[in-house]
């Protein structure tokens, strides 16, 4: 159960980084 949580908390903060990742990018090319 605890396993589960962490992968949709890991999920959540990926997700939540990979938008400003996206927008860095899009500024250097």
């Amino acid at each position: 159960m605890a396993t589960t949580e962490l992968i949709e908390l890991a999920i959540e903060t990926s997700k939540k980084a990979y938008v400003p990742i996206l927008i860095f990018q899009s500024e250097l090319f």
